[in-house]
């Protein structure tokens, strides 16, 4: 039963300010999901100060939190516009193109000597001084992330020699999530990809930057979806790859196009960066809030009470 003059809404806000601290103190051993022993969380002493002072704490902290609170809602939604803006603007960058331009088929943009083909179908284990491989987790926002990259024997990886890349190719997913692109950076010439990533080897009048840009379009990637098939997983056929049409300007304008389009995303980074910097303070001066609010440092006045033994009579 609840002791006289305590209000529950008071243990509520105490047991989350330490959040943190409950669970390293109260944790089950031996569990790999965090979870909280029971007798040990009835252990906790809590200092709990007169009723009116209480509900005074209280009634800040339910003003000040949900002040909080809305304030990030309403940025965690400016950070999910932005991403989109990044769409937006990558449909621009179509529409530019077209307006000046006719449309080429993906193969006929190809190296002379080289064909849009796929990767490695089975690669084997993790070798740690192998041959990277470029997978589709790997493509992320338009770059390649080589953070946790596979590796792989370099048997392997040689007998698909059409595959490995040298920098400037244009990458595309094919299976599973269709459509996620990426250009090859200097740095990881001599790797290779997965089966489940295309391969775009560019003749020099197209520019990877742009196509790469241009796939990513919203209405191209609708269309590469709208071709992929369901077998045991959504497969995009490179045939379909190689028939897709793009529009072509001339090399100038793509990459006028391409510094507009950039200058977009610098700006949307900017703006990204000082979002999350808000989120972050934001969940700090929740912490700080809850911390002071708990340890007596918003009461009128500190009253020298004992802690209470535990939470099992409360």
């Amino acid at each position: 039963m609840p002791w006289d003059g305590v209000d529950p809404r008071w243990i509520a806000w105490v047991l989350r300010s330490r959040e943190q601290g409950l669970l390293r103190r109260c944790r089950k051993a031996g569990t790999t999901v965090a979870s909280i022993e029971t007798k040990r969380l009835l252990a906790e002493k809590l200092v709990i100060p007169p009723i009116d002072e209480q509900l005074r704490i209280i009634e800040i902290l339910e003003d000040q939190l949900s002040r909080l609170d809305a304030a990030q809602r309403l940025t965690e939604q400016a950070v999910r516009r932005l991403s989109r803006l990044r769409d937006t603007a990558a449909q621009s960058a179509l529409a530019e193109a077209r307006a000046s331009s006719v449309e080429v088929q993906l193969g006929d943009l190809a190296e002379p000597n080289r064909k849009i083909a796929y990767g490695v179908l089975v690669p084997g284990p993790h070798v740690d001084d192998g041959v990277p491989l470029i997978r589709v987790g790997d493509l992320q926002d338009g770059r390649i992330d080589a953070t946790a990259m596979k590796r792989i024997s370099p048997a392997i990886a040689g007998r698909f020699q059409r595959t490995f890349v040298t920098g400037g190719e244009v990458l595309l997913s094919l299976v599973g999530t269709i459509g996620r692109t990426a250009v090859v950076p200097p740095e990881l010439a001599g790797a290779n990809v997965a089966r489940a990533v295309g391969v775009l080897p560019l003749a020099p009048d197209a520019q990877p930057d742009f196509v790469s840009t241009i796939l990513s379009a919203p209405e191209i990637q609708r269309l590469l979806n709208r071709q992929a098939h369901e077998v045991a997983r959504k497969t995009l056929n490179l045939e379909d790859v190689r028939r897709l049409a793009i529009p072509l300007p001339g090399r100038v304008e793509q990459l006028e196009i391409m510094d507009r389009y950039r200058a977009t995303l610098d700006a949307l980074h900017r703006l990204s960066v000082a979002a999350e910097v808000t989120l972050v303070r934001a969940r700090s001066l929740q912490r700080s809030l809850l911390a002071a609010a708990c340890s007596g440092q918003l009461a009128v006045h500190t009253p020298d009470l004992p802690a209470k033994e535990g939470l099992a009579s409360v």
